[in-house]
């Protein structure tokens, strides 16, 4: 009897060692990722929520708080500590590319753009018109309305150019 219950007990550990490993081997882009931004709207931060909710992860939540409003159990973005944020030569939605190795050719075609709105912005490069989808970015943050409504014409907006760029 003593037997029986030790090697239950030595499969129930087994077990349960067996699903850790299992379960360390799923990619986080397949667990459903939380992140927060501060409040306040410009081109980066919304390509940024469009990237992670659209090629990231599409079962993503985020979450828009006033400044310096920390969230536990998020990951920030856009923020001036966070690690997903704009850098001197990067955007934001650039570093968000790097660090989820997004190798989608059109998402990638939308970060040369934002890069030419954020990051170099005097001499930004024609060929995407960039002047022509910053403003237009500005005008969906300025005529839609509260934060639901932005976010989500500009999902609209940004589901456009993706196809575009293919």
């Amino acid at each position: 009897m003593v037997t029986f219950i030790r090697t239950a007990q030595n499969q129930h550990l087994l077990f349960a060692a067996m699903l850790a490993t299992i379960f360390s081997f799923i990619p986080n882009t397949l667990l459903a990722q939380n992140f927060y931004t501060w409040d306040g709207f410009e081109p980066d931060k919304l390509a940024s929520m469009w990237l992670l909710q659209r090629i990231v992860d599409p079962e993503a939540k985020i979450q828009i708080v006033k400044k310096n409003t920390r969230i536990k159990n998020f990951t920030p973005f856009d923020t001036p500590t966070a690690k997903l944020r704009r850098y001197h030569s990067e955007s934001t939605y650039e570093t968000i590319i790097r660090t989820f190795k997004v190798e989608d050719s059109s998402a990638r075609c939308i970060a040369k753009i934002i890069h030419q709105i954020e990051i170099n912005i005097w001499n930004a490069d024609s060929s995407y018109d960039t002047q022509r989808i910053k403003e237009e970015i500005w005008e969906i943050i300025d005529t839609a309305g509260d934060s639901d409504a932005i976010i989500k014409k500009s999902h609209t907006y940004f589901d456009k150019l993706y196809g575009q760029c293919r």
